[in-house]
């Protein structure tokens, strides 16, 4: 990003906008940062490092003026490797307390838990399997974290329902969930007995509870 000549190649004040952060600035302080460079660069006058990182003191003064360091690429990438890492971190550590601790199971229930509230025919027949389904708030995001906890073998998540199997693949699948449980810890008060045995019967949570080979107190 050095240059003697009289023509300043423009890719190199673009390349220190964007890697700078000032790419996102207001278009005054682009004219000004345009302004300092240009007149640098025509000076073969060096004015950041090989990484981007600005060592003149006037495009660091507006740096820190028009807040451009929080927009540069790589402090956001920065940022987010941290952001990852603690969550990583976080797991870690959580994973170590229910070890523990021992096995833990999670029962879920269907309609108005993991999904918003049905109440149309799609809970006793086919005949509403078009309908739109929304998962609760915050639940794919709930269960997709339980997953690692899952994968890791401390946690195990269950479903327990009275709705029909058929309609419990449809529901899951439309609300983006279908992932999210294994089909063998699906269970359904209406299909899985010779004869239904609706809540509040406990059959289903029994069956379900047994399934994660977790004693019922955990």
């Amino acid at each position: 990003l050095r240059s003697g000549s009289e023509e300043v190649p423009e890719t190199a004040v673009d390349r220190l906008l964007v890697h700078s952060g000032f790419g996102n600035s207001p278009g005054s302080a682009e004219s000004k940062v345009r302004g300092v460079v240009t007149s640098l660069l025509r000076e073969s006058r060096k004015f950041c490092t090989r990484e981007i990182e600005i060592i003149n003191k006037d495009l660091i003064r507006m740096q820190r003026e028009f807040g451009g360091k929080k927009n540069s690429p790589f402090v956001v990438a920065a940022i987010q490797v941290t952001k990852e890492r603690q969550k990583q971190e976080a797991v870690e550590e959580e994973i170590q307390v229910l070890n523990r601790a021992g096995p833990v199971a999670l029962l879920f229930n269907l309609n108005g838990t993991v999904v918003r509230p049905i109440t149309s025919d799609l809970l006793n027949d086919d005949s509403g399997l078009n309908e739109p389904v929304q998962p609760a708030p915050h639940c794919r995001q709930m269960l997709q974290e339980l997953q690692v906890l899952m994968q890791n073998s401390v946690v195990k998540c269950a479903l327990a329902t009275d709705t029909p199997s058929d309609a419990v693949d449809y529901i899951t699948g439309a609300a983006g969930l279908a992932d999210c449980f294994v089909t063998e810890g699906i269970h359904s008060a209406s299909s899985d007995f010779e004869a239904p045995r609706l809540k509040p019967d406990p059959s289903v949570y029994i069956k379900a509870g047994e399934w994660t080979e977790v004693p019922m107190s955990q």
